[in-house]
Order: C-alpha cells, then structure tokens, then sequence
C-alpha cells in the first residue's frame, strides 16, 4: 500500500496463529516494522498491537482499516504519517 508520504508492506510471520508484521517507510526512506496479531471472532476480525486493539466489522474497507494502521503506527520512533 502507497500513501501520499509513505509506503507499507505487509509481511506473514506466522499466519497460522495470526501474527504478522507491517512494514513502513516514510517520504525520507526510514523504516520501522510492527508486529501484530489478528484473530477471527465470528465475521469480525480483532487486530492487536502494543496493548492496543481494534474490532473491523464486514465489509472490510480501507476506511474501516484505517484505525488498524493508526494503532500500529502509535509508537513509532519515526515520522510516519
């Protein structure tokens, strides 16, 4: 995914318990990575990180995704957004 000031990728740790890393760059080309957990709860899906979570109901959109990026992104040494 591309954004105006940035990019992220999205790498699978271990898809079988849910883990995975998002992988940022910002305009200036410095990176971090975050960690993260998502789980099925029925036809929702409850991302994790850093003690922060988020529930996303179906239909999945970009803007319903939105809060999953922001929790992601909280604690990053780097400008990212």
């Amino acid at each position: 995914m591309t954004g105006k000031t940035g990019q992220c990728r999205l790498k699978r740790l271990r898809a079988d318990v849910g883990v995975f890393e998002l992988h940022f760059v910002n305009a200036d080309g410095e990176k971090y990575a975050c960690q993260m957990t998502a789980c099925v709860t029925g036809i929702d899906l409850v991302f994790a990180v850093n003690n922060r979570s988020v529930l996303v109901s179906s239909p999945f959109t970009a803007d319903k995704l939105r809060p999953v990026l922001d929790i992601a992104v909280a604690d990053s040494p780097i400008p990212l957004i």
